[in-house]
C-alpha cells in the first residue's frame, strides 16, 4: 500500500483513482503499455531489443521492486513507473540511493501532466520509505537517460535532476549487438528532501 501522501497529490486527471502498487493481475497491461510508451528508442535498437520488459521481467519487478500503477476508473492503467533500491540497480556508487524507470503514460493521455505526476508520487512514496529506513537512500533518486533522446534529459533537468555520471551499455549487461546506434546512459541524480518537487 502506498503512503497516503501520495493519494493527495492533484491528479491530472478527473477520472484517474488514486496511486497503488501493481500486482500480477497487471502484468498483461504493463508490458504492452511500457513497450509501447518505448517505441520512440527503437531507432537506436536492434529489432531483438525492441521490447523494453516482458511477462518475466516484470514478475522479478514486482518480487524485488515497487512498481506503482495509476488507473483510472474504466481500469484502464493510463501510467506506470518503477522505483527500486539501490541494491536492485546495477549501478555501483559510494553513495546510496533509489532508482526510477520504466516511467510510462498511456498513448491516450500523453501530454497531460502523467509523467510528472508519476514522478511526485515517486518522490512522496521514496520519501516515506527514508522515514522508515533512514540512511537507506531513498533520499536521493537517480535515473539514466540515453544521450540520443536529448528531450528526456531536458525534461529531467526540469524536474530538477542533475547529470552526475555516465554509464556504457556494457555496464548494464546490454551487448554490443542490440544497438545500432553508438551512445551511452546519462546518470542524473536528485536529492529529493532537500530539493523537494511540490509544483503540480
Amino acid at each position: 500500500m502506498l503512503p497516503a501522501a501520495t493519494a493527495l497529490l492533484p491528479r491530472p486527471l478527473p477520472d484517474l483513482l488514486p496511486p497503488r502498487l501493481a500486482t500480477p493481475d497487471d502484468i498483461p497491461q504493463l508490458v504492452s503499455l511500457i513497450n509501447e510508451a518505448y517505441t520512440d528508442a527503437h531507432y537506436f535498437k536492434a529489432p531483438k531489443f525492441y521490447d523494453r520488459v516482458n511477462t518475466e521481467s516484470m514478475q522479478t519487478y514486482l518480487k524485488k521492486d515497487f512498481i506503482i500503477v495509476v488507473e483510472n476508473t474504466a481500469g484502464l492503467i493510463c501510467g506506470t513507473v518503477r522505483l527500486y533500491p539501490s541494491t536492485s540497480s546495477y549501478v555501483e556508487t559510494q553513495t546510496k540511493h533509489c532508482g526510477m524507470s520504466l516511467l510510462a503514460v498511456h498513448p491516450t493521455v500523453t501530454r497531460r501532466g502523467m509523467g510528472k505526476y508519476l514522478f511526485q508520487v515517486v518522490q512522496e512514496y521514496a520519501l516515506w520509505l527514508d522515514d522508515q529506513a533512514p540512511g537507506q537512500g531513498w533520499d536521493l533518486l537517480q535515473v539514466e537517460v540515453v544521450n540520443l533522446q536529448e528531450h528526456l534529459v531536458r525534461i529531467y533537468r526540469a524536474w530538477g535532476f542533475a547529470e552526475t555520471g555516465r554509464l556504457e551499455w556494457a555496464d548494464t549487461g546490454v551487448p554490443a549487438d542490440c544497438l545500432v546506434l553508438e551512445s551511452h546512459l546519462v546518470v542524473m541524480q536528485r536529492h529529493l528532501r532537500t530539493n523537494r518537487s511540490t509544483d503540480a
